[in-house]
């Protein structure tokens, strides 16, 4: 049972990780827009 846990609970954050990984990757994206239409 403790085995189980363990895998699901990687398999879980396998799934979770990319999301927030490519959100953050967007954020990053958006904040260098608006700073390069800031310098503009």
């Amino acid at each position: 049972m403790v085995f189980k846990g363990i895998i699901s609970l990687d398999e879980w954050s396998l799934t979770k990780i990319p999301k927030n990984f490519i959100h953050l990757l967007n954020k990053k994206k958006n904040s260098l827009k608006n700073q390069i239409r800031s310098f503009r």
